[in-house]
């Protein structure tokens, strides 16, 4: 099965099951009949699928698991049709995409895991469908947001300074997961909470060096800040001793 090199997918098929393609690496074109009846895209679906370039989603389908396309390195291109009912993408379900360059999320979409693009490298915008009333891309920026809340920045913006949009109240986990080049992040008054891990993973030698808060109220920053002899602040990503503390400044909103 794992030299299978192409796939028609039925009319029939109303859902393709966990691991139903996983480890075929040689899969290199995944098509569905026209009036595909389609609903779900199981778990590590297409797990390993490393030569598939491009998919186009069925209208019907509503959900996508948890690693679904885990490891499909070379997939440049996910559409989805027309009117989608998409309504979940899970857990990893991108992980890997290394290729991946942009992505445009259905007005339908109501969840999205936070983990869903972990380790798109090459990940620069995640655009929503107008209409949507969960998510948005706050103006076209390509940064994912649920609601006020910033659920995930893409790993491949080059920008090295972001400004969260003013409105902004919520900082998600592992929102800023392993960025590449963002060094300095400047943090609105509005925002009243950052969750744990917000910036996890960012040891690679072009993470975040410098937050700037602007705050004169109360502000959730969960356990992650210490205070160091020096009245220094610091954000610590993780308990490994080699990774450097992002260095916190707190600054009376202007």
């Amino acid at each position: 099965a794992n030299k299978l090199p192409s796939i028609e997918i039925p009319d029939s098929v109303t859902s393709i099951l966990d691991y139903a393609f996983s480890g075929c690496s040689e899969l290199s074109s995944v098509t569905f009949a026209d009036n595909s009846q389609l609903t779900s895209i199981g778990s590590k679906a297409f797990r390993g699928a490393l030569v598939l370039t491009e998919i186009t989603i069925p209208y019907g389908v509503t959900s996508i698991g948890s690693s679904a396309f885990n490891g499909a390195s070379a997939l440049t291109s996910v559409t989805f049709e027309t009117d989608s009912q998409l309504t979940s993408i899970g857990a990893t379900a991108f992980v890997g995409a290394t290729s991946l360059t942009s992505i445009i999320i259905p007005k339908s979409v109501t969840t999205i895991a936070s983990t869903a693009f972990y380790y798109t490298y090459a990940l620069t915008d995640i655009y929503v469908e107008n209409g949507n009333t969960n998510y948005n891309d706050s103006s076209h920026s390509g940064v994912l947001f649920y609601g006020t809340t910033l659920q995930f920045y893409p790993l491949g913006k080059t920008e090295e300074e972001y400004t969260i949009p003013s409105g902004t109240t919520k900082i998600g986990t592992h929102s800023f997961f392993d960025t590449q080049y963002l060094r300095n992040l400047i943090i609105p008054d509005s925002v009243t909470s950052i969750e744990a891990n917000a910036f996890s993973n960012t040891d690679n030698g072009k993470s975040i060096l410098n937050i700037i808060i602007y705050s004169d109220g109360y502000i959730n920053l969960t356990s992650n800040i210490q205070l160091d002899d020096d009245e220094t602040y610091y954000w610590t990503t993780s308990s490994y001793s080699e990774m450097e503390p992002i260095l916190v400044t707190f600054k009376t909103p202007p």
